[in-house]
């Protein structure tokens, strides 16, 4: 007799009584996942533990992960080992890969030489995922570990049941109970592509995008990344919570299992990698996510740019300009307030840096986000105000969390950088800077906000160099023509920066004389070394000194290009320029200057 029923059988016998008088009939067709009940998942248990998860995904037709997912709320059959202490785990996020996992990337077939080894990337950071974990995060293991009806321990270890499942056993295996490193090494997570891109999220969320074929121009993330932002969705707002419930498990638990069920592979396999979702800059050598950013291409991008800048008006005017546009003021339940401005000059380095109208090639960087066409000073300063209010909110949100002392002192000469921000029904990326502060009472600067994710365009620097080939822009020499354009070069400066800088550009030049009234005096000039796009970190071949404060400034990196400051009356303009290939640590050469009308 055997030892259990044979899950198989099931199904069938019981249509064939209902059909046939009872005659045995041998099922012609794996169970499906929803007929499985209760006391077969038992069975189910059993035959995983005894001939392995691909004998049982052979025998139900889908993997053990999936058919769990069907089961009734609230059961919940240990069959992992429990997690270890959060305390007491080892969590390496250097060598975080096991064996299996790193075997799998390493026999894969990449789409690109360029690619070299290739890399894992983790579409919900570790971070992230060790906030599920930690003791002072969701508390995973110490709600596994409570005792029978605690609040959220059921939820928990169904949680804890399906991260295995989708880990699969050998991961599950090698893992040994650490829920760090199992978490880490859920191939479902995991993204194969090339190492080091340009613009890596960090903590943030590192998505798969496809293009979507019901928006011509437009992408989406894949299915598998869009259960799992739902997930990490639901951990941020968690987050916030004292207690974690059952049903706050089970929503995780629910979108963990979904995104399994999309991704292409059994349980602990890596898919193959995405290569129609990499762009690579051949000059520079650099790889880019397109993200959800439609990237139009030189061709493309040279209509758009013809188009867009037949009548573009005159915004020189506002470089220098202090006059608020936009003032706005969040307030925290604890007391906190942050007012966040937004003067003209802003507004002018936002035309200037991302919008078809107003772009200067000059100041092209290795990936540059533009708002869609017809974006001019006025509706620039439209969709400032429209989203400084969510920027503000979340600015000081971020200022908070890294606040220990319950004061705003340590705030002061602080950056901001917001990623991937929702303001105002937009997706943005914004930089502010806090200049003063005392007691809970802070205020600072907007210096750019530009858009990102679904809601930009974006082009490489050598696509924008070609793009002013064709629309016959003349490459400037040197940095003056940026530092100081007329008013004819807003509407069509060169792209002499990023596009084809000259060797001479690194050596920090003598000082020049003024060369007519439209001329510029330099009153310094400097080797800016920094990591790429990161702090500045040196400040060398001062010419003529010019005051503390500017220098200061451009070595926090405070300043970048196109800023403007004003001193006893004189403004100041900054202008950074990439030299060479932009390698881990290129050099920037950058020049101040003073306005020959001191104003």
């Amino acid at each position: 007799m055997d030892r259990f029923p044979r899950v198989t059988d099931r199904p069938a016998e019981s249509g064939a009584r209902a059909g046939q008088g009872g005659a045995r009939k041998k099922a012609s067709s794996p169970v499906p996942a929803a007929q499985i009940s209760p006391l077969d998942r038992k069975v189910v248990v059993a035959l995983q533990r005894g001939v392995g998860n691909r004998a049982v995904s052979s025998l139900l037709g889908t993997t053990p992960a999936v058919a769990a997912a069907s089961a009734p709320a609230g059961l919940s059959v240990q069959r992992h080992p429990p997690p270890t202490s959060a305390a007491t785990s080892k969590a390496d996020k250097i060598n975080w890969t096991v064996k299996s996992i790193a075997k799998q990337k390493r026999l894969m077939t990449l789409p690109d030489p360029s690619w070299g080894p290739g890399a894992l990337h983790h579409k919900i950071s570790k971070e992230t995922l060790s906030g599920i974990v930690d003791d002072d995060g969701l508390r995973l293991v110490l709600s596994y570990n409570a005792s029978a009806g605690t609040p959220g321990r059921a939820g928990a270890r169904e949680f804890w049941e399906a991260c295995c499942d989708v880990a699969g056993p050998e991961v599950v295996g090698e893992a040994a109970g650490n829920p760090y490193k199992l978490l880490w090494n859920m191939a479902v997570n995991l993204s194969v592509g090339p190492p080091s891109p340009v613009g890596d999220p960090g903590i943030g969320f590192d998505a798969d995008t496809e293009p979507d074929p019901d928006r011509p121009q437009q992408r989406k993330l894949d299915q598998v990344s869009a259960h799992l932002k739902k997930l990490e969705d639901v951990y941020f707002r968690l987050k916030a919570q004292p207690v974690v419930h059952d049903d706050d498990w089970r929503e995780m638990t629910g979108h963990l299992r979904a995104a399994q069920s999309a991704h292409a592979g059994l349980d602990g396999v890596l898919t193959a990698p995405k290569k129609e979702q990499w762009k690579h800059d051949k000059k520079t050598k650099q790889h880019h996510r397109k993200g959800l950013r439609w990237w139009p291409g030189s061709k493309g991008g040279a209509m758009l740019f013809h188009q867009d800048r037949e009548k573009p008006e005159d915004i020189q005017g506002y470089a220098s300009s202090d006059k608020p546009v936009a003032k706005q003021t969040a307030t925290s339940a604890g007391g906190f307030s942050l007012t966040l401005t937004v003067d003209e000059a802003a507004v002018h380095h936002i035309c200037q840096r991302h919008t078809y109208r107003h772009f200067d090639f000059g100041q092209a960087k290795a990936v540059n986000n533009f708002w869609p066409p017809k974006m001019d000073f006025s509706t620039a300063t439209g969709r400032v105000r429209d989203t400084l209010p969510d920027i503000t909110r979340i600015c000081l949100e971020e200022l908070i969390a890294r606040e220990s002392t319950g004061s705003t002192d340590s705030w002061i000469g602080q950056e901001v950088k917001l990623k991937n921000c929702a303001a105002g029904g937009y997706t943005v990326f914004c930089t502010a800077v806090i200049r003063e502060a005392e007691g809970k009472t802070s205020r600072g600067v907007v210096k750019t906000i530009a858009p990102d994710g679904d809601s930009g365009h974006a082009f490489l620097a050598s696509q924008l160099a070609k793009i002013a080939r064709r629309l016959g822009i003349e490459p400037a020499r040197g940095p003056q023509a940026a530092a100081a354009p007329g008013p004819q070069a807003a509407a069509a400066p060169g792209p002499q920066a990023a596009a084809a800088p000259g060797p001479q550009a690194a050596a920090a030049p003598a000082p020049r004389a003024p060369s007519g009234p439209a001329a510029t005096t330099v009153v310094a000039d400097f080797q800016l070394k920094r990591k790429w796009h990161q702090e500045g970190t040196a400040l060398t071949g001062t010419s003529v000194p010019a005051p503390p404060e500017v220098l200061n400034a451009a070595k926090k990196d405070l300043l970048d290009h196109g800023d403007h400051v004003k001193i006893n009356g004189v403004v100041y303009t900054v202008t950074v320029v990439r030299v060479g290939p932009a390698k881990t640590d290129p050099v920037h050469s950058a020049s101040v200057t003073q306005s020959p009308s001191g104003t």
